[in-house]
């Protein structure tokens, strides 16, 4: 007679039926018929019965007692105990093989709102925070949506439905354009050429990392009286010239220590790392405050300095002039402004307060600017704040540029609370710093390990 305590009788390889003894049409099972135990996190409940009665159908299990019984050692001892308190106090053997399938998919998939799934699916876009990874694939955001569409009740209307949602909640802009050149756009023709970009954008990056690795290679050793530079983490700032959503407004902060930092900073970097288009691109590049009293003496600096994109700022003017009004504006229109918040060459490399001029900036900008702090050291080498002026060679630079500044939470707070607009440009300037300042320390130690190994 079987005992209780081991439902699997191990001798026979079968699993008696209620009561110790093979239901009519049993037949032994097979060793390896076995799946693993479920486990939410990684299947659904009907995805799961789905492998448990594809191993049924494999190994001809047609009784009812034993498919039963089967379903409840099979199902692992987390969803046993869920499944006994779902009918308690009834016991659980005392119901079906369907009672027991139903019971446990009203638990673990509750019919969920139409309304709020429809909102869910409006809401998805491809790599954001429901997304397993933020490198999302097309194909990967595709497959979510269909599985958010199954309790939409789309009906007749799914195709255009997942068409629609693919095109408005692509991460890259280039291939959203794409898509809406077409006139006639089907669902299959958005996945294929969605899908075809994708891959060739990441071939293409590849070869250019490839070629990018060989210049390296090639100039391993190159002369000692070029000026050298170590960078970090360009891809930061690389990756939200060309992918930031459409109308984003994108702010850069930096220290000052020389006349040389703006133009160095955008042109001395290799070309690989901060690519052609995005320097020389007037769309692109960035706008820059610059000393009326020093870049707009005559007309032909004036010129000169207009054309690379300089706002005049009256230094000691305060808050409230044209040139942060001119920067606010074109935050608003999605551009990108650098601001150097120390508001002068910092010659002497003290710890000044930043001026609040960059407080008002995000502050009165509609939309928060993506901020993104870099940190250099060596430019007042290349270029010195003493006569004689002229760029210097042999020299070794890093740059560091840190991750976005988030202050989501600050504006938040800021907003909901009565303070002063002076408060406010105040307490926005100071984190500014506080990040500012962080990044300064990491890149020292980048530097003088740069300068160690050299």
């Amino acid at each position: 007679m079987a005992q209780n305590a081991n439902p699997v009788d191990p001798a026979r390889n079968i699993l008696p039926a209620a009561g110790g003894a093979l239901a009519a049409g049993a037949r032994a099972l097979p060793p390896n018929f076995h799946i693993d135990p479920y486990d939410r996190r990684k299947i659904r409940w009907s995805r799961w019965v789905e492998r448990l009665e594809t191993a049924f159908a494999i190994y001809d299990v047609n009784n009812a007692d034993l498919r039963r019984n089967l379903l409840l050692h099979l199902m692992g001892p987390e969803t046993y105990e869920i499944a006994c308190d779902r009918v308690a106090p009834q016991n659980v053997r005392g119901l079906n093989y369907q009672q027991i399938v139903d019971t446990l998919e009203a638990h673990f998939n509750p019919q969920p709102l139409e309304i709020s799934e429809n909102f869910r699916f409006k809401c998805r876009r491809q790599g954001d925070k429901n997304a397993a990874s933020p490198d999302e694939t097309v194909d990967e955001y595709l497959v979510a949506l269909r599985r958010i569409a199954v309790t939409c009740n789309f009906g007749n209307y799914l195709e255009t439905a997942l068409r629609n949602q693919l095109v408005f909640g692509l991460k890259r802009n280039d291939i959203r354009g794409r898509l809406l050149e077409r006139r006639q756009l089907t669902l299959q023709d958005a996945i294929d050429i969605a899908v075809g970009m994708e891959l060739s954008l990441k071939g293409g990056a590849e070869i250019e990392g490839a070629i990018a690795k060989q210049d390296v290679n090639v100039l391993h050793k190159p002369p000692v009286w070029l000026n050298k530079a170590r960078v970090h983490n360009i891809e930061v700032l690389e990756n939200l010239l060309e992918n930031r959503p459409k109308g984003t407004p994108l702010l850069t902060v930096s220290n000052h220590h020389s006349c040389f930092d703006d133009p160095g900073m955008w042109g001395l970097l290799r070309l690989r790392l901060l690519k052609l288009r995005n320097v020389c691109n007037h769309n692109v590049i960035r706008w820059s405050m610059a000393a009326h009293d020093i870049c707009f003496t005559n007309k032909y600096h004036s010129l000169f300095f207009m054309y690379g994109k300089c706002i005049p700022v009256v230094r000691g003017a305060g808050v409230y002039q044209p040139a942060i009004d001119l920067c606010i504006e074109k935050l608003k229109l999605g551009h990108w402004v650098h601001v150097f918040p120390e508001g002068k060459v910092n010659m002497t490399k003290e710890d000044l307060r930043f001026k609040w001029g960059v407080g008002r900036i995000i502050y009165e900008t509609p939309v928060l600017p993506i901020i993104v702090p870099i940190w250099h050291i060596g430019m007042e080498t290349v270029l010195p704040n003493e006569p004689p002026y002229y760029l210097r060679l042999g020299k070794k630079l890093t740059y560091n540029f840190g991750k976005p500044i988030d202050l989501n939470s600050v504006m938040e707070r800021l907003r909901a609370s009565p303070v002063s607009e002076e408060e406010a440009r105040k307490i926005i300037t100071d984190k500014i710093q506080e990040e500012m300042m962080v990044l300064k320390e990491e890149t020292e130690r980048l530097h003088f390990d740069y300068i160690k190994s050299s």
